[in-house]
């Protein structure tokens, strides 16, 4: 007995000792890249114009990407993790990506990068480094697959991977072409949305958008709409969760206001309902852009749980702020933090999202409550002036703005809620 447990001791501490080593060779002291891209209007539009791409990816057979659009790509993922540095290298015969990521307070760092070269049938990559660990391509895709295989059921890595076709480089263009596997098909997405109900119940959204619907008024404001939904939030979280019925209700919200693409995630909402009507014209402080940038930022941080509605309105801003564009708008990045932000007390904890409903039904909102004056903040910052005056929004003119608006928005009692 006591010769196994020496046996199992000395097993347990040269595993000890392997894993220390690999984390020795695994991290390095200093970054292998640093993000050298600024996001900037320009910015803006080359990721504009690969996540058009993108979207279209689903019906065709053949996807392109050059290096600007994936560096712009990683420039405004930096806004969500400021941390992260990568970059992109697209040659004539290759594509050498590369991230770093700060660990232990930047004293050390995880560099990966992974060559990619041509292929005729699925991925080739050459090789992927960890720090100083060299993995071969081939073992990579294993793992990569065996991973993919666990999580992404019921597609799988391996139907992903054997749907590339061939890999080929031009210049600075990657091109892929591809053919996706039959589980992908929109009515098998369709049905594994309503086998999974990511965000619950569609006829828990329904109800409060049967609500919207029966309180359309033409030219109302978006507060009265906000005062139909939580107040019946409040009455039904007396027997359940108010996180829960708040949900509900910011979703109803943006399948009523927004788009019908939500409803590919959220499942059947508007259709077959008695109660469904072409939104009406409701706005925010007497103007519909503010109420649809609060609304869809509002939509997107509850569909995400992340920043990324902020992060949304702010390129919409930037692509507007290109040659030809209506400007851009501080007057409507307000709107889309003031979204966010409601969106986060709503959701954020049982107190909070209980608090917002008390508070609704104690005070009765209006657009006041709702967004602050916004009448020092500029708006309609053409091309030019935007980069004389501002240059990149990771500026320290541009963050001053932010901050000013953040400060107005946060003056307000309703965006109190989530500190008391």
């Amino acid at each position: 007995m006591n010769k196994l447990l020496k046996i199992c001791g000395w097993f347990f501490l040269a595993v000890l000792i392997a894993l220390l080593a690999l984390l020795v060779l695994a991290l390095q002291t200093r970054p292998l890249v640093v993000s050298s891209y600024s996001v900037t209007p320009e910015t803006a539009h080359s990721a504009e114009q690969l996540a058009l791409r993108l979207r279209q990816a689903y019906g065709k057979t053949e996807l392109t990407i050059t290096s600007d659009e994936a560096n712009a790509l990683i420039a405004i993922a930096r806004r969500l993790y400021p941390a992260v540095h990568g970059r992109v290298n697209i040659g004539n015969q290759q594509l050498l990506a590369a991230v770093s990521m700060p660990v232990m307070q930047d004293r050390l760092f995880l560099n990966v990068s992974a060559l990619l070269l041509p292929s005729k049938q699925g991925l080739a990559v050459h090789e992927v480094r960890i720090g100083q660990l060299r993995l071969s391509g081939a073992l990579t895709l294993r793992l990569v697959e065996w991973v993919g295989n666990y999580y992404l059921q019921p597609v799988g890595a391996t139907q992903l991977l054997a749907a590339i076709q061939e890999v080929s480089f031009e210049q600075d263009v990657l091109m892929v072409r591809y053919q996706l596997p039959e589980q992908l098909q929109l009515g098998q997405v369709a049905r594994l949305r309503e086998q999974w109900q990511p965000y619950g119940d569609p006829k828990h959204i329904q109800h409060y958008y049967q609500l919207l619907a029966r309180h359309h008024a033409e030219n109302a404001n978006l507060s009265d709409y906000l005062n139909v939904l939580f107040i019946e939030a409040a009455r039904r979280a007396q027997q359940g969760s108010a996180v829960a019925e708040n949900q509900a209700a910011l979703l109803a919200l943006a399948v009523f206001f927004g788009t019908s693409k939500f409803e590919l995630l959220l499942g059947d909402i508007r259709s077959n309902n008695r109660y469904a009507t072409a939104p009406p014209r409701v706005t925010l402080a007497g103007r519909l852009d503010l109420q649809q940038h609060f609304v869809y930022s509002a939509a997107i941080k509850t569909l995400t749980n992340k920043d990324i509605g902020y992060l949304a309105g702010e390129m919409k801003e930037l692509l507007d702020a290109n040659p030809g564009g209506s400007g851009f708008s501080f007057v409507d990045l307000l709107a889309d933090i003031a979204g966010v932000r409601f969106a986060e007390i709503a959701l954020g904890s049982e107190q909070s999202a209980a608090a917002l409903q008390r508070f609704i039904v104690a005070t009765h909102l209006t657009d006041a409550d709702v967004l602050p004056d916004f009448r020092a903040f500029p708006e309609g910052i053409a091309y030019d002036t935007f980069r004389e005056d501002f240059d990149t929004i990771e500026s320290e003119a541009y963050n001053q703005l932010v901050t000013a608006i953040t400060d107005a928005l946060h003056s307000l009692p309703l965006y109190q809620l989530d500190s008391l």
